[in-house]
């Protein structure tokens, strides 16, 4: 068993969880733990998560303290550069599970991060943007084909 109070949520996750969709997450975590073997916890050799921050918040709200072995990975051999890869892969923003912070991703991640998962180099170039909501535009992440505005 692994003690919950092992791991620290990744305070700059790139994606936020609406309170209704951690709802569904508990439901899901509840109907099917067994899924958590199959979705598992990443961590990195600090305990920090990688992957599945949104999972790791439904258990604590659902009073877990431990889970089994197998709801934890631990990527402790990934190089910075692989994690940060790892953490876009993973918070791909599709579905009912969330979508990107986009607050974060311009603070927390450089172009060239996010180049490295395919988003193109206008991604977060409108920062000097003086009137921002005239500047919007629909953009489209080449990994998972979401289309948003920013």
């Amino acid at each position: 068993m692994i003690n919950l109070s092992d791991i620290r949520p990744n305070e700059g996750n790139p994606r936020k969880i609406t309170p209704s969709a951690m709802e569904k997450l508990k439901n899901s975590i509840s109907r099917d733990p067994e899924f958590m073997e199959l979705r598992p916890i990443v961590i990195d050799k600090d305990g920090v998560v990688l992957g599945g921050n949104q999972r790791y918040a439904g258990l604590i709200a659902l009073g877990y303290k431990e889970v089994p072995d197998s709801w934890v990975v631990k990527a402790e051999n990934l190089t910075e550069q692989q994690q940060k890869r790892f953490i876009l892969v993973d918070n791909s923003p599709e579905g009912m599970s969330g979508e990107w912070d986009l607050s974060e991703l311009k603070t927390g991640w450089t172009i060239e991060d996010l180049s490295m998962c395919g988003f193109d180099d206008n991604f977060l170039n409108i920062e000097g943007n003086k009137d921002k909501e005239k500047n919007l535009k629909t953009v489209e992440c080449p990994y998972c084909g979401h289309s948003f505005l920013y």
